[in-house]
């Protein structure tokens, strides 16, 4: 299954720190609650921020001309 979100869930923390909001109740599964399933995640950002992420890093790399973009892939064990 493929899932795409587009909007603004990046909040403001103070002294140059963004952080996405809105995910503490979220979490991918099939069935019940609590049978957690395992997710990949590909990130798009701009360049002059650092990502910092959970899971196995698979993949990072700039995009577009010159690269205002950074594009990235997790894989994010289940819990």
């Amino acid at each position: 299954m493929r899932l795409r979100y587009h909007g603004n869930v990046i909040a403001n923390a103070g002294n140059g720190v963004l952080f996405v909001g809105a995910h503490e109740s979220w979490y991918p599964h099939l069935g019940e609650a609590a049978s957690f399933a395992d997710y990949d995640l590909t990130m798009r950002w701009p360049r002059k921020l650092h990502l910092v992420a959970t899971g196995t890093k698979l993949d990072e790399k700039e995009e577009g001309e010159p690269a205002p973009w950074r594009t990235g892939a997790r894989k994010n064990p289940s819990p």
